[in-house]
Parts: structure tokens; C-alpha cells; sequence
């Protein structure tokens, strides 16, 4: 392994460090909206934030190692080294770390969706709670806007 590979190498371990404490908080956000303890969410989200820093921070440094190395400072930039030095040690890295990436992508994509979907729920409630919108059902099965009419002074039926 040459120096640059060394460095890169490195670089890139710790990156994958963070990415491994960051898929641990979203995992504990998952958990966490599972279990609908929303009032708990809010320090992981801070501790998400600090990471995703973290983790700008390092994909620079690393960036800069590449621009030294004679290639694209960017993610672009590593592929190319990849290509012009065939160390299939900093090739299994790059993919780890990679992996680690989609991972997360999709953890915090699914926690997006539970999100919105407790969001829809309570925007329901309340609407129900307040009147806007009150579909409720009758005695024959079939939705009524019975609740939100009386509101208006009529009544269908």
C-alpha cells in the first residue's frame, strides 16, 4: 500500500466509524417512533445533526487527500483513484463504507415515512377533535358529514 493509500485508507475507516454511530441513531429513532416516545426524539435528531457534520467534514478531508493524489476533489474523484490504484483492500472499504451509506439512506427514508404517517394520524385527530372535516359513520356504514354540518346549523341525513 502506498502513502496515499494509507491515508485514504484511514480517511475512510473513519468515516465508516461515524457512519456505524450514525445508523445506531437512526436505528434508536426507529425504535423510538415505533414505540410513538416522540418526546425522546428530539436529542436524537440533534445528535443525527451533529454526525451528518461530521461525517461533511471527513468526505472533505477526504476530497482534499484525493486532489492531492492528482484526482477530482469529489465523490467522483474516488473512483477514479480506485481505478488508477487497483488496492482491493481500499476497494472493500470504499465499499463498506458505501453500503453503510445506502443503509442509512434507507433507514432514515423508512423513519421518514413513519413520520409522516403519525403526522397524518394526529392532522386526523384533530381535525376530528375541532370539527374540520369530520367524517364519521353512520348508522348505515356509510360516512357522514353530519358533525361538521351541525356546526353550520344543518343537519343531512
Amino acid at each position: 500500500m502506498t502513502g496515499p493509500d494509507i491515508r485514504l485508507h484511514q480517511q475512510i475507516g473513519q468515516e465508516i466509524r461515524v457512519m456505524d454511530d450514525l445508523l445506531d441513531l437512526i436505528r434508536k429513532e426507529q425504535e423510538l417512533l415505533v414505540e410513538a416516545r416522540i418526546h425522546d426524539i428530539g436529542q436524537v435528531i440533534e445528535q443525527k445533526a451533529r454526525h451528518i457534520a461530521n461525517l461533511a467534514q471527513l468526505a472533505s478531508q477526504r476530497h482534499a487527500l484525493l486532489g492531492e493524489a492528482g484526482c477530482a476533489a469529489e465523490e467522483a474523484g474516488m473512483q477514479e483513484y480506485l481505478n488508477r490504484h487497483p488496492d482491493p483492500e481500499l476497494h472493500d472499504i470504499w465499499e463498506k463504507l458505501i453500503d453503510r451509506v445506502r443503509s442509512a439512506r434507507n433507514l432514515n427514508n423508512t423513519n421518514g415515512l413513519m413520520i409522516n404517517t403519525q403526522l397524518g394520524r394526529y392532522r386526523s385527530a384533530l381535525d376530528i377533535l375541532s370539527g374540520r372535516n369530520a367524517s364519521l359513520y353512520g348508522p348505515d356504514g356509510q360516512t357522514s358529514q353530519a358533525a361538521g354540518n351541525r356546526k353550520r346549523g344543518f343537519v343531512t341525513g
